[in-house]
Protein backbone atom coordinates (compact mmCIF):
# COMPACT_ATOMS: atom_id res chain seq x y z
CA UNK A 1 0.00 0.00 0.00
CA UNK A 2 1.77 3.11 -1.23
CA UNK A 3 0.67 7.05 0.25
CA UNK A 4 -2.08 7.61 -2.12
CA UNK A 5 -3.60 4.75 -1.13
CA UNK A 6 -3.19 5.03 2.66
CA UNK A 7 -4.70 8.69 2.19
CA UNK A 8 -7.56 7.42 0.88
CA UNK A 9 -8.62 4.53 3.00
CA UNK A 10 -7.70 7.17 5.65
CA UNK A 11 -10.56 9.27 4.24
CA UNK A 12 -12.81 6.77 3.42
CA UNK A 13 -12.70 6.00 7.19
CA UNK A 14 -13.52 9.40 8.31
CA UNK A 15 -16.57 9.30 6.22
CA UNK A 16 -15.55 10.91 3.01
CA UNK A 17 -17.43 9.11 0.09
CA UNK A 18 -17.05 11.36 -2.82
CA UNK A 19 -13.71 13.71 -3.79
CA UNK A 20 -14.53 16.72 -6.11
CA UNK A 21 -11.54 17.01 -8.47
CA UNK A 22 -9.16 19.14 -10.89
CA UNK A 23 -5.85 16.96 -10.40
CA UNK A 24 -2.60 17.82 -12.15
CA UNK A 25 0.10 15.29 -13.86
CA UNK A 26 1.56 15.95 -9.81
CA UNK A 27 -1.59 14.43 -7.95
CA UNK A 28 -1.83 11.41 -10.59
CA UNK A 29 -0.49 8.73 -7.58
CA UNK A 30 -4.21 10.04 -6.07
CA UNK A 31 -5.83 9.94 -9.18
CA UNK A 32 -4.55 6.06 -9.40
CA UNK A 33 -5.38 5.28 -5.87
CA UNK A 34 -8.94 5.67 -6.72
CA UNK A 35 -9.42 2.25 -8.25
CA UNK A 36 -8.65 0.98 -4.76
CA UNK A 37 -10.35 2.71 -2.52
CA UNK A 38 -14.54 2.12 -3.98
CA UNK A 39 -15.76 3.69 -1.09
CA UNK A 40 -14.63 7.16 -2.32
CA UNK A 41 -16.37 8.48 -5.87
CA UNK A 42 -14.16 10.46 -7.67
CA UNK A 43 -15.93 13.01 -9.89
CA UNK A 44 -13.87 15.26 -12.50
CA UNK A 45 -14.72 19.36 -12.40
CA UNK A 46 -13.28 21.78 -15.18
CA UNK A 47 -12.54 24.37 -12.67
CA UNK A 48 -11.10 24.06 -9.21
CA UNK A 49 -12.86 26.75 -7.49
CA UNK A 50 -16.85 24.79 -9.01
CA UNK A 51 -15.05 22.07 -7.30
CA UNK A 52 -15.07 23.65 -4.06
CA UNK A 53 -17.71 24.71 -4.23
CA UNK A 54 -19.57 21.66 -4.95
CA UNK A 55 -17.38 20.02 -1.94
CA UNK A 56 -18.70 22.80 0.19
CA UNK A 57 -22.48 22.36 -0.94
CA UNK A 58 -22.44 18.21 -0.80
CA UNK A 59 -20.93 18.72 3.01
CA UNK A 60 -23.79 21.48 3.73
CA UNK A 61 -26.50 19.39 2.14
CA UNK A 62 -25.29 15.69 3.27
CA UNK A 63 -23.70 16.81 6.96
CA UNK A 64 -21.40 14.13 5.04
CA UNK A 65 -17.42 15.36 4.69
CA UNK A 66 -16.68 16.17 1.33
CA UNK A 67 -12.79 15.96 -0.76
CA UNK A 68 -10.93 17.82 -3.04
CA UNK A 69 -7.95 17.60 -5.43
CA UNK A 70 -6.44 19.85 -6.73
CA UNK A 71 -3.31 20.71 -8.75
CA UNK A 72 -0.45 22.42 -6.68
CA UNK A 73 -0.52 26.09 -5.95
CA UNK A 74 -2.38 27.61 -8.92
CA UNK A 75 -5.25 25.25 -8.22
CA UNK A 76 -5.41 25.71 -4.57
CA UNK A 77 -5.55 29.59 -5.41
CA UNK A 78 -8.45 29.20 -7.97
CA UNK A 79 -10.54 27.12 -4.99
CA UNK A 80 -9.14 29.11 -1.96
CA UNK A 81 -12.17 31.85 -1.58
CA UNK A 82 -14.29 29.19 -1.40
CA UNK A 83 -12.18 27.04 1.06
CA UNK A 84 -12.46 29.97 3.23
CA UNK A 85 -15.92 30.48 2.77
CA UNK A 86 -16.85 27.37 3.46
CA UNK A 87 -14.52 27.39 6.73
CA UNK A 88 -16.75 30.21 7.96
CA UNK A 89 -19.84 28.77 7.49
CA UNK A 90 -18.96 25.16 9.13
CA UNK A 91 -17.44 28.01 11.92
CA UNK A 92 -20.94 29.21 12.02
CA UNK A 93 -23.16 26.14 12.26
CA UNK A 94 -20.65 24.64 15.19
CA UNK A 95 -20.93 28.21 17.14
CA UNK A 96 -24.92 27.49 16.63
CA UNK A 97 -24.77 24.32 18.23
CA UNK A 98 -22.69 25.05 20.50
CA UNK A 99 -24.61 27.62 22.21
CA UNK A 100 -28.19 25.97 21.41
CA UNK A 101 -28.96 29.23 19.34
CA UNK A 102 -31.51 28.53 16.09
CA UNK A 103 -30.56 30.14 12.65
CA UNK A 104 -33.75 31.68 12.70
CA UNK A 105 -33.40 33.53 16.00
CA UNK A 106 -29.77 34.13 14.63
CA UNK A 107 -28.55 37.32 13.03
CA UNK A 108 -24.94 38.46 12.31
CA UNK A 109 -23.18 42.13 12.64
CA UNK A 110 -20.29 43.08 10.61
CA UNK A 111 -18.83 46.40 8.91
CA UNK A 112 -17.17 44.10 6.39
CA UNK A 113 -19.44 42.48 3.19
CA UNK A 114 -16.52 40.19 1.91
CA UNK A 115 -15.81 38.52 5.17
CA UNK A 116 -18.57 37.74 7.65
CA UNK A 117 -21.64 39.30 5.87
CA UNK A 118 -21.16 36.55 3.30
CA UNK A 119 -21.06 33.90 5.73
CA UNK A 120 -24.01 34.73 7.33
CA UNK A 121 -25.63 34.79 4.05
CA UNK A 122 -24.07 31.53 2.66
CA UNK A 123 -25.42 30.09 6.57
CA UNK A 124 -28.97 31.79 5.48
CA UNK A 125 -28.27 33.54 8.59
CA UNK A 126 -29.84 36.79 9.01
CA UNK A 127 -27.54 39.97 8.58
CA UNK A 128 -26.86 43.14 9.59
CA UNK A 129 -24.33 45.48 7.88
CA UNK A 130 -23.02 48.47 10.10
CA UNK A 131 -21.81 51.23 7.77
CA UNK A 132 -18.69 52.23 10.10
CA UNK A 133 -16.56 52.98 7.00
CA UNK A 134 -15.19 49.79 6.20
CA UNK A 135 -17.84 49.25 3.57
CA UNK A 136 -19.54 52.33 2.55
CA UNK A 137 -23.55 52.42 0.85
CA UNK A 138 -21.85 53.40 -2.10
CA UNK A 139 -19.42 49.58 -2.22
CA UNK A 140 -22.75 47.89 -2.10
CA UNK A 141 -23.15 48.29 -5.73
CA UNK A 142 -19.96 46.31 -6.20
CA UNK A 143 -21.58 42.53 -4.56
CA UNK A 144 -24.24 40.49 -5.95
CA UNK A 145 -24.93 39.50 -2.56
CA UNK A 146 -26.95 41.96 0.43
CA UNK A 147 -27.30 41.76 3.73
CA UNK A 148 -30.60 41.57 5.34
CA UNK A 149 -30.29 44.92 7.20
CA UNK A 150 -28.27 48.12 7.24
CA UNK A 151 -27.25 50.60 10.26
CA UNK A 152 -25.79 53.84 9.41
CA UNK A 153 -23.00 54.55 11.93
CA UNK A 154 -23.48 57.26 14.66
CA UNK A 155 -27.37 57.70 15.58
CA UNK A 156 -29.17 55.02 17.74
CA UNK A 157 -31.14 53.72 14.64
CA UNK A 158 -32.18 55.43 12.07
CA UNK A 159 -30.29 54.33 9.48
CA UNK A 160 -32.14 50.72 8.86
CA UNK A 161 -32.90 50.47 5.60
CA UNK A 162 -35.44 47.55 6.41
CA UNK A 163 -37.09 47.68 10.00
CA UNK A 164 -35.39 45.29 12.83
CA UNK A 165 -38.04 44.09 15.22
CA UNK A 166 -37.74 45.96 18.66
CA UNK A 167 -36.86 42.77 20.42
CA UNK A 168 -34.20 41.78 18.02
CA UNK A 169 -32.50 44.97 18.90
CA UNK A 170 -33.24 44.91 22.60
CA UNK A 171 -31.70 41.61 22.76
CA UNK A 172 -28.51 42.98 20.66
CA UNK A 173 -28.44 45.78 23.40
CA UNK A 174 -28.51 43.48 26.06
CA UNK A 175 -25.69 41.54 24.86
CA UNK A 176 -23.71 44.50 24.31
CA UNK A 177 -23.88 45.16 28.05
CA UNK A 178 -23.34 41.73 29.26
CA UNK A 179 -20.28 42.18 27.09
CA UNK A 180 -19.15 45.23 28.52
CA UNK A 181 -19.83 43.90 32.25
CA UNK A 182 -18.14 40.88 31.25
CA UNK A 183 -14.82 42.30 29.81
CA UNK A 184 -14.68 45.84 31.54
CA UNK A 185 -11.37 44.89 33.15
CA UNK A 186 -10.07 43.36 30.16
CA UNK A 187 -10.43 45.12 27.43
CA UNK A 188 -12.56 48.42 25.61
CA UNK A 189 -15.26 47.76 24.04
Amino acid sequence: MNGAEILLKTAAQAGVDVCFTNPGTTELPIVAAFETAPAIRSVLGLFEGCCSGAADGYGRMTGSPAMTLFHLGPGLGNAVSNLHNARRAVGLQHALRYLGCKREDTAIIEDRMDTDIIAGINSDIDTVLVLSGVTSREDLQRFAYHPRYILERGNRYPGLTRRVPTSALEKVEELVSALKRTFADRAQI
